[in-house]
């Protein structure tokens, strides 16, 4: 995949390169010798291109999950003199939270999920599953959100989507009540308790309350909910990867078997995706540096905190299917 991203690099030469991919990206020997990283580099390099890279956390930039991930940009050489793009994103992090109402301290797991707890409330009929026996919970906006909750529920209605709760067994829920009892919350459950619990699945993991959660994936059961004993809803992943409640999700919750080769449902769109809050501000530095290259014609008062003027319309992204 790096290399097809180079062809289209080389066929459409761009003013900016943005490459984002797993930690283990950085680490992962290439057959031409070095790392993925390094073949990279020497791709852009070829190409008249200098690149500069980092390893980043999620979770620095407002989004409650830990989620490392490795962040390329790369620039046709000498288009940005003296300018250090990382340094740049480094720098930026406190403006950026502090625009979103947030403090520099990462989102807890309750911080972002609080208001979607089911105990001692009300569950209704799925609006789309309920005649499979399928519940949702009856949301009731909270009388005093976190900073966080605010930002996701900006713009939204009450009428929240994707919120179908797990049929789990009577086995399974006296199975995730053991863990949530006596396994440490926010780490993969180790090798004896998943024998003492008859666990065979290896990364199953209680969320923590008071961090972080850990990286989202596209399987609804790797995560156990931090104080009810079920997995976690569709969009309670999407608030762990930082999806603002007015956005939904279509087609299918979740695809086994051959399905999976070519099905995109729910828990893998929202998984599977660049979490919104890191994209924007990538998105932000992208426009910094075209300013800097003077490729597009920005007022002298915008500065990069700020958000585009309207006339400008709206920056698009899409990843595997979900657009932002």
């Amino acid at each position: 995949m790096i290399d097809a991203y180079m062809d289209f690099v080389a066929a459409i030469r761009p003013k900016l390169v943005l490459l984002e991919n797993v930690q283990g990206f950085a680490s992962m020997p290439h057959s031409d010798g070095g790392c993925y990283p390094d073949h990279a580099r020497r791709r852009l390099s070829a190409l008249g291109y200098e690149a500069w890279d980092t390893l980043l956390a999620a979770s620095d930039w407002g989004v409650p999950q830990r989620r490392p991930r490795y962040i390329l940009i790369g620039a046709p050489k000498d288009s940005l003199p003296g300018i250090n793009p990382i340094e740049r994103l480094r720098v930026f992090r406190k403006s950026f939270l502090e625009g979103l109402g947030l403090g520099s301290s990462p989102v807890t797991a309750k911080e972002a999920l609080y208001d979607l707890e089911t105990r001692g409330k009300i569950t209704v009929p799925d609006p789309e599953w309920g005649h499979s026996g399928f519940c949702a919970l009856d949301y009731q906006e909270p009388e005093h959100p976190t900073p966080y909750v605010r930002l996701m529920r900006d713009e939204a209605n009450a009428n929240l989507t994707d919120m179908r709760l797990a049929r789990h067994s009577p086995e399974k829920v006296k199975m995730m009540s053991e863990v949530l009892a006596t396994c440490p919350k926010g780490r993969v459950i180790g090798v004896l308790d998943r024998e003492r619990l008859g666990i065979r699945k290896r990364s199953t993991t209680p969320l923590d309350p008071d961090a972080p959660s850990p990286t989202i994936t596209t399987l609804p059961d790797d995560l156990i909910h931090y104080s009810e004993p079920r997995t976690m809803t569709v969009r309670e992943h999407a608030r762990l990867q930082s999806f603002p409640d007015w956005f939904s999700f279509h087609g299918r919750y979740t695809a086994g078997g051959l399905a999976r080769r070519t099905a995109c449902p729910r828990y893998t769109q929202v998984g599977n995706a660049v979490p919104p809050l890191l994209g924007r501000a990538l998105g932000k530095i992208l426009l910094s540096l075209l300013r800097d290259q003077k490729v597009v014609n920005f007022p002298d008062s915008l500065q990069i905190g700020q958000e585009m003027p309207p006339e400008r319309g709206k920056v698009m992204c899409s990843h595997d299917g979900v657009s932002v």
